[in-house]
């Protein structure tokens, strides 16, 4: 098939190759009459015209495109927070394109170099642990980025995520307030900063509320989480001489995990256990339990996350540094446990 060219439109419209190049390029709009922008679109439509997008990258070196990272796009919250971004990013007429580094910083480094070979026009990025060292190549690169949900505190750089230090202590207030006192962490071992905040906002919770901290309640776990590793950690918890009498889950996947193992065990909830999870998973509506979880502001993060990279790729040179605070969830259940 015979590609498109702006004069065929011309052609067939009856007018210029320029005025065709201003309407479907929506320049000088106020300078051209709406019957002949409309009838020059109709014929472009007619013709099944393409933008050829490699051509006006040449031209405006600008592809209208972005280059997400993160961490894992199955995850259920990657997967919300990329289509937030992608969203926000086509009302601004831009395109996203995806990659998953599956927290493995080499891997980030591929996908990193791979998105610049595509010359995207800036980057947002979840970066893995031990990434600092591309981060800061980056920097050097002057391309446009964004860090989201995650920064490394000796790099400074545009950031919009969660204040996950306040998040913690809102997590551990809801299960003090339930007369709770010897309460338990499934955490993260990955070594970030933002995954380490939600482990320093529990212990600085307790210690504000004068409870011993004891470090056997504390499990961490790997990020790339599975039931058995959950299990075990909650075997080990329950297991002890004092055992747990609430628990604090450091991500979704832990909380869905977690909420399998009360089920199979039988466990009251909350008489025997409180549980209080960071976001959410559509199949924690299947558990017949009352508990509660941390909601991000996920909508907005990816909004700001848009908004802070068009202003850099317009020339924006300060750097902003945006923390976010979460909300509090509590469901209660669809009947009475029995």
């Amino acid at each position: 098939m015979a590609t498109v060219s702006l004069k065929d439109i011309a052609e067939k419209a009856g007018v210029s190759v320029t005025l065709v190049s201003y309407v479907l390029n929506n320049q000088h709009e106020n300078r051209i009459k709406k019957e002949t922008a409309d009838k020059i679109r109709k014929v472009a439509k007619s013709l099944n015209y393409q933008k050829n997008i490699v051509a006006r990258s040449l031209k405006t070196n600008k592809t209208q495109s972005i280059g997400l990272i993160v961490s894992d796009i199955a995850n259920p919250f990657f997967a919300q927070l990329a289509r937030c971004i992608e969203d926000e990013a086509d009302r601004h007429g831009y395109a996203v394109i995806f990659g998953s580094s599956d927290e493995d910083p080499a891997k980030f480094k591929r996908v990193l170099d791979f998105m610049s070979t595509r010359q995207v026009d800036g980057l947002i990025i979840a970066a893995p642990a031990g990434s600092e060292t591309s981060i800061r190549s980056l920097k050097k690169s002057k391309v446009p980025f964004i860090l989201i949900d995650r920064y490394f505190p000796g790099i400074s750089c545009d950031y919009v995520g969660l204040n996950n230090f306040d998040a913690a202590q809102l997590a551990i207030r809801q299960l003090l307030s339930q007369k709770k006192t010897r309460i338990g962490m499934l955490a993260f071992s990955n070594p970030l900063h933002t995954l380490q905040e939600r482990t320093r906002g529990y212990e600085e919770a307790l210690r504000s509320a004068g409870i011993r901290l004891e470090k056997s309640r504390v499990k961490q776990l790997g990020t790339s989480v599975s039931y058995a590793e959950v299990k075990a950690a909650m075997d080990a918890l329950l297991d002890q001489p004092k055992p747990i009498d609430a628990i604090f889950c450091a991500s979704n996947l832990m909380s869905g995990y977690c909420l399998q193992y009360i089920h199979a065990k039988r466990i009251k909830v909350p008489e025997r256990i409180a549980l209080v999870g960071f976001d959410s998973l559509d199949d924690f509506e299947l558990f017949d339990a009352p508990y509660a979880y941390i909601r991000q502001p996920i909508q907005q993060m990816g909004s700001l996350a848009i908004q802070r990279l068009l202003s850099k790729l317009n020339g924006e040179t300060k750097s902003a540094f945006l923390e976010l605070q979460a909300e509090l969830i509590v469901k209660q259940p669809a009947r009475n446990p029995e």
